[in-house]
């Protein structure tokens, strides 16, 4: 009952975007090596990453006060 539900949100932004991350870093030692990368920047999870790490700031600004009296009447 004392997790934050908003928390969710950024655990999926911070995969997303670590996946794009790990996928740069792929196609930079790729290049490093003088190959050619096999695949292309993945953007798409980037900006999901990014979409759900806002969002979590977004919810959490709304829903915290809210959270806030409900653990508090929850405590007695």
């Amino acid at each position: 009952m004392g997790w934050y539900p908003w928390s969710i949100l950024r655990i999926i932004g911070f995969i997303a975007t670590g996946v794009a991350l790990a996928a740069l870093g792929l196609n930079l030692v790729t290049q490093i090596r003088g190959e050619v990368p096999k695949s292309p920047f993945p953007k798409t999870y980037m900006l999901i990453g990014i979409g759900f790490v806002v969002a979590d700031i977004v919810v959490k600004a709304l829903l915290a006060p809210i959270w806030q009296k409900l653990l508090l009447s929850a405590l007695g």
